[in-house]
């Protein structure tokens, strides 16, 4: 699996509305965003200067819709996590709350009562070093306005394929078999922004191996600014509304304004091959097959685009 699943999982779980609060209901689409701005407004009367947003698609769901969760980014080291737990916990005695180390959430079950609608929906508080970066990881197109038939996910699976096949200025090593042995990416953290990693073949013992390992010590940021992440990534030009969904995206990878075209090709196979390890494993391959019909019809001539159109792949 392609090197960011940590995060892609983390976005799983953010997204797809998890288990961590017992009593806890999905909430109508037009109610999720008024519920987080009352939630905000409580966390902000003593963290004033802390700044927060919902994150995803809360707030651009339709009443017909449902959001299993609502997600929050507090801009603050978890470090203060249990700080804010107790201050919810002080202003909604008997609330229940979930502080998750490993993924730095905060979940929590908040009472509400909006527009004559009532019940207990899952908050959570994601603890980031910057608002930026984690508004642009974790986006979501907005499902009111029509902008997206596919979830944020997938943009953000297409944009890490595309990442991987950027040139990064860093050559590549080989063993004498002609095997790559140590290999430079990029890819896109949530809380680091874009990254340089070094991954190797050459294994403890000093011989070429099987599996890559990433050398941990040897990450390295490259780019903060979502506007500059996305320039490098798709070319001169292009901006965060270039990658508002996975449609936009792909129509500018699509375009001749893309910077790399020569890795069109290897950049879909990379791509439907860390959908497919995406695809929940309870669905029936729709997702996938959604995309496909898409790349079908918005793709390019003599490509794998092409192909999926002729039905060779």
């Amino acid at each position: 699996m392609y090197a960011q699943a940590t995060s892609m999982k983390l976005q799983n779980a953010l997204f797809e509305g998890g288990n961590a609060i017992k009593n806890a209901s999905p909430i109508r689409g037009d109610l999720a965003l008024p519920v987080a701005n009352q939630l905000m407004s409580m966390l902000q009367q003593k963290y004033t200067s802390t700044r927060m947003a919902p994150l995803g698609s809360t707030g651009k769901k339709g009443r017909d819709q449902r959001s299993g969760d609502i997600d929050i980014a507090v801009e603050m080291d978890f470090s203060q996590a249990q700080d804010v737990q107790s201050f919810i916990q002080s202003k909604i005695p008997g609330i229940e709350t979930n502080l998750m180390s490993g993924l730095e959430i905060l979940s929590i079950g908040y009472p509400y009562s909006i527009d004559g609608v009532s019940g207990t929906v899952q908050a959570d508080l994601m603890f980031v070093p910057s608002l930026d970066l984690a508004s642009f990881f974790y986006h979501s197109p907005n499902y009111i306005k029509g902008e997206s038939s596919f979830k944020g996910m997938v943009r953000n699976v297409l944009m890490i394929a595309i990442l991987k096949h950027v040139p990064t200025g860093v050559p590549n090593t080989y063993f004498e078999n002609g095997h790559t042995k140590d290999l430079y990416k990029y890819t896109i953290k949530p809380k680091q922004g874009l990254v340089l990693l070094h991954q190797t073949y050459l294994g403890k013992k000093g011989v070429e191996v099987k599996s890559k390992t990433t050398i941990k010590e040897d990450t390295r940021v490259v780019e903060t600014s979502p506007e500059k992440i996305v320039e490098i990534m798709l070319g001169k030009g292009a901006s965060v509304l270039d990658v508002n969904s996975f449609e936009s995206t792909w129509n500018w990878l699509a375009s001749d304004k893309f910077a790399y075209k020569d890795q069109r090709d290897a950049i879909v196979k990379d791509f439907i091959d860390d959908l497919s390890h995406e695809e929940p494993k309870n669905s029936d391959g729709t997702m996938v097959s959604k995309v496909k019909a898409y790349i079908d019809s918005h793709g390019w001539d003599n490509s794998v685009a092409g192909a999926l159109r002729r039905g060779t792949t």
